[in-house]
């Protein structure tokens, strides 16, 4: 994981262009040993939970 950085950037599709704050987050799996699609799914439930911070507390 990286800190959080804003940068400019149009978001979602072709309206105007804002502020945001983005974290690069990487995951590496050997695929000898763990199955790409598994690996896949865990990213998005990680990326689900720090999207909604809040829902960590509950």
């Amino acid at each position: 994981m990286s800190r959080s950085e804003s940068s400019t950037c149009r978001v979602y599709g072709n309206g105007p262009r804002r502020v945001i704050s983005a974290m690069t987050v990487t995951l590496s799996a050997d695929h000898r040993v763990l199955d790409g699609a598994l690996a896949a799914e865990w990213l998005a439930a990680f990326a689900k939970r720090i999207e909604q911070p809040l829902g960590l507390l509950v």
